[in-house]
């Protein structure tokens, strides 16, 4: 199978900047939503919307430069999405296991402050 879009020279650079924030797009409303829950943690969501945008912006320049080059920025930036995620589960078990009569642990002190 032949790609169309061209992978080497300026035009491959510009496919390959094009993709990344197409990749960025792609990811962005899900993140920014749950996001929004998390800031019932206060600054934790700070950092993960900081940790997400510098990872997003170390992925789209690797991937810019090099086809070979994004694994470490897209790695910077997916964690903090998996995080957001986590809390975003953990907040949903906090709200509903009264409601469903489930027994959680206690919850860790320092959430709580």
């Amino acid at each position: 199978m032949i790609s169309s879009q061209a992978n080497a020279g300026p035009q491959g650079r510009f496919n390959r900047a094009q993709r990344a924030c197409f990749n960025y797009d792609e990811a962005l409303p899900l993140f920014l939503s749950g996001l929004l829950l998390n800031s019932l943690f206060g600054p934790a969501a700070l950092i993960l919307a900081i940790l997400n945008a510098s990872g997003r912006r170390a992925f789209a320049r690797a991937y810019t430069n090099s086809l070979e080059g994004r694994g470490g920025g897209f790695v910077l930036a997916v964690a903090p999405e998996h995080v957001s995620a986590a809390l975003n589960l953990l907040i949903a078990a906090l709200i509903f296991a009264p409601v469903l009569d489930i027994d959680l642990p206690a919850v860790p002190k320092f959430l709580l402050d």
